[in-house]
């Protein structure tokens, strides 16, 4: 159970902003050009069309919610109960502790962002470096689990001035898994230096520390890297889990990819008393949507009650702006659903040939229905035009707006960019496969555009020749 402080203000605003000014963002005064680890709620975020400033007045303080009333109240949410757009705006959104050590001189430069400085009162203090009396920190905080205790730290993304800090805090914490959530670059930014060598057995020195590549495994959504790091005479194992499809402002396309990843990272986790590390860029708004789901999917596994606003509140206590947006709070919320709804259905590779399709064929129905009702919570189709219509062999067959292979050559006939089809994953590759309509009549031209826009390769039929239709490819 998490309570907020006696003097908990209500918030009466619309919508927060920060403005930022970084050598290393390119970011200056008004002039928002960055990550989602940086991006203020603007008015459009909050659909200000539909909420007034008045709103915000009336708003109660989440209660906890029961974990098999999780469903309902999402459904509700807006309704009969505030938005998560609402409630977001409750969260103090100024700066509530000191960072006296790292507003200090010596360490500005080593802070990615001016208004991002780690808290004094729960801030990872390094030993310091015999001849450098400031060089105990870093940025980046413990973070308490959902029993309390530390369980995670949450730091910003290594700068030039900070990168060999970045490892002693990992040597010196015992981290044994890192999650990273950015990429290097993003739009154009420097968003996180790299922290490891590029080639499987090459090595790589931070100050005294060596880092060795000595595995890499690529899945559709991360990479994890197996790294062999070296202090002295000591080595350890440390693994490196690249989340890399989480946009720049943004949020993931969908919770299915999310929850996996967490689910993955968190099994080498348990046999670690160490934090889990997490960072983004600054380390605040996917960084803390990524903890706070780990800690709050042990919640619905163990308990019957979830408090999601208070568990996030308390995160704010121990970094500043942990969740920085309003879409990234309702994203959590999805995912959270989405985890309580989907349970376990992993079956364990050495188990796969001896599963017994027929004594489990209520839990088979149970889990494609269950399919039909995540895509209604998390998937926005795209809305045909009047015309594209047209070009659709069943109306209620249409793709999902996000996954659209857009086409991009000019046809004879036809310079739409839209054809019936969807971008979909393997195990290992984001896009792997592009799954469509046969084509009719009048898109048979469309479907060799998109053939060659997306230089495929291989063409797989399943079906029949439609005799009706008058083109046939």
């Amino acid at each position: 159970m998490y309570t907020c402080n006696s003097d908990y203000p209500v918030v009466k605003i619309a919508h927060s902003e920060y403005f930022i000014s970084s050598t290393d963002s390119g970011i200056k005064n008004h002039g928002f050009t960055g990550t989602a680890d940086l991006v203020k709620d603007s008015p459009k975020d909050l659909d200000s069309d539909s909420m007034g400033d008045h709103v915000y007045g009336n708003i109660e303080r989440p209660a906890p919610i029961a974990v098999k009333q999780l469903e309902s109240y999402m459904k509700n949410c807006g309704k009969t109960t505030s938005s998560t757009e609402e409630q977001f705006q409750l969260f103090k959104s100024d700066k509530q502790h000191p960072s006296d050590v790292g507003e200090k001189e010596e360490n500005k430069q080593k802070n990615r962002f001016r208004n991002m400085i780690a808290y004094d009162h729960s801030r990872v203090v390094l030993q310091k470096l015999d001849d450098d009396p400031d060089s105990d920190y870093y940025n980046g905080n413990y973070i308490k689990n959902a029993k309390g205790k530390i369980g995670f730290i949450a730091c910003q993304g290594p700068n030039t001035a900070s990168l060999n800090d970045f490892w002693r805090m990992i040597w010196q914490e015992k981290v044994s898994n890192i999650v990273m959530l950015t990429n290097l670059i993003e739009k154009g930014k420097d968003r996180c230096l790299q922290y490891w060598p590029d080639l499987i057995g090459s090595v790589k020195s931070f100050g005294e520390i060596k880092i060795k590549l000595q595995k890499k495994e690529q899945y559709a959504d991360f990479v994890m890297r197996e790294l062999d790091v070296t202090f002295g005479d000591v080595k350890r194992k440390i693994r490196n889990w690249h989340y890399v499809t989480w946009p720049d402002m943004n949020v993931p396309y969908q919770a299915t990819p999310l929850i996996r990843f967490s689910k993955k990272v968190k099994s080498y986790q348990t046999v670690t008393k160490a934090p889990l590390l997490v960072h983004c860029s600054a380390g605040v708004g996917r960084t803390g949507t990524f903890i706070a789901l780990c800690s709050l999917m042990d919640v619905i596994k163990t308990e019957e009650q979830i408090e999601i606003f208070g568990f996030v509140e308390n995160m704010r206590e121990d970094r500043i702006m942990m969740i920085q947006t309003a879409k990234q709070f309702k994203f959590l919320h999805d995912c959270l659903l989405e985890f309580y709804l989907s349970g376990n259905t992993d079956i364990p590779l050495d188990k796969v040939t001896s599963f017994d399709v027929e004594a489990n064929q209520d839990r088979l129905i149970h889990e494609f229905k269950l399919l039909a009702k995540l895509d209604k919570l998390s998937k926005t189709v795209h809305k045909a035009t009047p015309e594209e219509a047209t070009r659709c062999r069943f109306p209620s067959m249409v793709p999902v707006e996000k996954k659209r292979p857009f086409l991009q050559s000019q046809g004879k006939t036809s310079s739409t960019n839209y054809i019936n089809a969807c971008l979909t994953m393997s195990h290992n590759k984001e896009k792997a496969f592009i799954a469509t309509q046969s084509p009719l009549p009048t898109t048979v031209e469309d479907f060799w555009r998109l053939i060659y826009d997306w230089k495929c390769p291989l063409i797989v039929m399943l079906n029949q020749l439609d005799p009706k239709d008058e083109v046939r490819t």
